[in-house]
């Protein structure tokens, strides 16, 4: 019954997934923004460069909707797949590798290979960086993190995750198992993240806690909300009977004793009340099409929008009033913001087009081809070994 629920869901292709991720990357792009032009100049201590700083938030989004979706498809087939671990990791490596092989590509070329800030001004970019980005294993290093693709990290992080999604299947069956998982990857990423403050591996205190405010231990945990989301929202499962004797308090006291150093927790907790609301929503106005569109192609915006803010930068066209009036330079910034967008939006809808479709056709091609090879095999092997014993 599950399944068939699972497949039907899949099949509506929840147009609330896509207007989420639609407000995520709309978010990144608020706070990217804001640090270019006049009004990056601004002190982070004004109200409204507080505001915008919030789009950094836009990224644990994309993480919540990213388990949401992974578990989603991911028990729809697999008890209809010969293969299904194999196919998983196949969807996903081609779903993230050539958008980003393309940027890794591009942003050599854009920026070379000297020191940045996310080497500390220290490093240039050496061939253990661009093979740990090759391997989406640059979260590993605090100069490898972020230094060669801008929002790297966040892409890193992701293929971390799918990498265990297939052992976590195996254990996490409902929302007792979703939560348990949240809270254990909650501690533990609390731990090992008091361990490393306490403890650097660089001598550059700045850039070594943006790593640990980066990196996959601290970020882990949040994926585990859209586990919950999922059974709470399709599955209808989200009582935890007996076990909010031990679980609840656990979480409370936890989230307590981490929120001081880690302020995820309370964004990951209005993310899934925004997504739970969201999910029970009629979208059909002008805005919600819009964000829904922007979500089909939030990938490529994602990657996109960094480059179109270098150009923008690069030929000075990220003011246009002159000035840094208190009210021009609010103006000034909505503005850019437009642009931005547009531009980014215009390049990322060939991106998705070209790039993203094509290879992902690949993907279920490949698929296709391998389990028509295994059936093969199967079948030659059934011939040879059951050969009448007269033949």
């Amino acid at each position: 019954m599950e399944i068939l629920l699972l497949t039907f869901v899949i099949r509506m292709k929840l147009k609330f997934i896509d207007f989420l991720r639609g407000i995520a990357v709309f978010l990144v792009i608020i706070i990217h923004t804001a640090n270019y032009g006049k009004f990056g100049e601004i002190a982070y201590s004004s109200g409204f460069r507080q505001l915008t700083n919030l789009g950094q938030y836009g990224v644990q989004l994309f993480f919540i909707i990213s388990a949401f979706t992974l578990i989603l498809s991911y028990k729809a087939r697999y008890k209809k797949e010969i293969k299904h671990v194999r196919n998983f990791f196949i969807r996903r490596y081609f779903r993230i590798a050539p958008i980003y092989y393309l940027g890794i590509v591009y942003f050599l070329w854009q920026n070379r290979l000297g020191p940045r800030w996310w080497t500390g001004f220290e490093k240039p970019i050496e061939f253990g960086n661009i093979l740990s980005n090759i391997f989406f294993a640059n979260w590993i290093d605090p100069y490898w993190l972020n230094s060669l693709v801008p929002g790297g990290w966040s892409i890193s992080v992701e293929f971390s995750f799918y990498l265990i999604v297939p052992l976590l299947m195996l254990f996490i069956k409902n929302f007792k198992g979703a939560l348990t998982f949240t809270i254990i990857a909650y501690l533990m990423g609390g731990m090992v993240t008091h361990y490393f403050i306490e403890n650097p591996s660089i001598s550059n205190p700045i850039l070594w806690s943006a790593y640990l405010d980066h990196y996959f231990p601290k970020q882990l945990f949040v994926f585990g909300f859209g586990f919950m989301l999922y059974y709470v929202i399709i599955i209808k499962d989200w009582a935890i009977g007996n076990w909010n004797k031990y679980l609840l308090p656990l979480a409370v006291f936890s989230s307590i004793f981490w929120s001081l150093g880690n302020e995820l927790i309370i964004v990951a907790l209005i993310f899934s009340v925004a997504m739970l609301w969201t999910s029970k929503l009629y979208l059909s106005n002008v805005i919600s099409t819009f964000f829904i569109y922007l979500g089909k192609i939030s990938y490529s915006s994602y990657i996109i929008h960094f480059i179109t803010l270098h150009w923008l930068s690069y030929y000075n066209f990220m003011d246009y009033l002159g000035g840094i009036g208190s009210s021009s330079m609010y103006v000034e910034y909505l503005i850019r913001l437009v642009v931005v967008s547009g531009i980014t939006i215009f390049l990322a809808k060939y991106s998705f087009e070209y790039i993203e479709k094509p290879f992902g056709n690949l993907a279920k091609k490949l698929i296709v081809y391998l389990n028509t090879s295994v059936r093969l095999v199967n079948f030659t092997h059934f011939l040879v070994y059951n050969r009448h014993p007269n033949t």
